[in-house]
């Protein structure tokens, strides 16, 4: 017995075996936790998916400047029933698509893959709201691991980074984790991990541009302090594309008081040109205590709070 399916106008016969097999394929992948690009609502609509009045325009080609909530993703995954789902970028581990990546929860809904860590900062929140007015740290895991308290223990500082995100990232998460907090300054470190997952300069300083824009919408005198993306040993082969996407967003900053670029590449290099391996952990991409150091002796002159 054999089976047609018609696409279009042309019409396409299959024997029994086959579609047999497709389909306990497609049972397994399911059971498993498969990854499906969705382009558009009616792709959705087909594979049975929650209708979203912003799927329409989850295209591939990430860029947090694209009038979806969810910047730029194409990737979907369908979750297990007993068990969370995990994007295909968190398996890579050190190149998340942050932002980029959501999930299909099993609740049917939608969920960026930074929402449970964002809810803990909410709860921490409630049990200790922090003080308005105070400087902020915020990006990915080179805010993460930094030890604020340490190094600023005289400023009132309060860290929200997540390991891993991207600057589409912040943007989406801005409105829970950066302007209720209401901070005089905000410290910015992302980009990173963007270029690393094949984002382009020009990306990167379009998220920029996007989260500037999202801040000064409600919060008009907050300072944005961007550190410039880091030269870093197990990211060499981008320093090309690090150096474009700092000099694109030092441009930017340049045409307004509020913002402020520092720039730490000339710190971290040594004789040779190269990262100094002292400043790195043994991964060569994450910072020792002697490269917060430098970013904090580079950062400290510029937190200085006005009345």
């Amino acid at each position: 017995m054999d089976f047609s399916l018609s696409i279009g106008q042309r019409s396409h016969r299959f024997p029994w075996w086959f579609v047999f097999i497709v389909g306990l394929g497609v049972a397994w992948g399911v059971g498993r936790g498969i990854y499906l690009p969705i382009v558009s609502a009616g792709t959705a609509a087909h594979w049975g998916f929650p209708r979203a009045s912003w799927l329409d325009n989850v295209v591939p080609g990430p860029s947090a400047a694209q009038p979806n909530p969810i910047a730029g993703s194409g990737w979907f995954s369908i979750s297990r029933p007993h068990g969370g789902a995990i994007s295909v970028w968190e398996q890579q581990g050190e190149v998340p698509s942050g932002g980029q990546t959501v999930v299909l929860a099993d609740t049917g809904r939608l969920t960026n893959r930074w929402e449970e860590h964002v809810r803990k900062f909410e709860q921490m929140d409630r049990h200790a709201p922090p003080s308005p007015g105070g400087i902020l740290f915020v990006g990915s895991s080179s805010i993460v691991r930094w030890n604020l308290k340490q190094f600023f223990p005289d400023l009132p500082v309060i860290n929200r980074g997540f390991g891993g995100s991207h600057l589409s990232d912040v943007v989406y998460f801005a409105d829970r984790i950066v302007l209720p907090y209401q901070p005089k300054i905000i410290v910015l470190y992302a980009g990173d991990n963007d270029l690393a997952a094949g984002k382009t300069p020009e990306q990167v300083a379009a998220d920029y541009e996007a989260f500037v824009k999202k801040v000064h919408q409600t919060l008009p005198k907050t300072r944005i302090i961007y550190i410039s993306i880091k030269p870093s040993i197990a990211r060499w082969h981008l320093i090309e594309k690090i150096r474009q996407a700092n000099a694109l967003i030092a441009a930017r900053a340049g045409k307004d008081d509020r913002l402020l670029v520092v720039n730490i590449e000339k710190a971290m290099l040594g004789p040779d040109g190269t990262p100094k391996k002292e400043l790195f952990q043994k991964d060569g991409l994450h910072l020792s205590e002697a490269g917060y150091k430098i970013w904090a002796d580079l950062l400290r002159p510029h937190l200085k709070l006005q009345p």
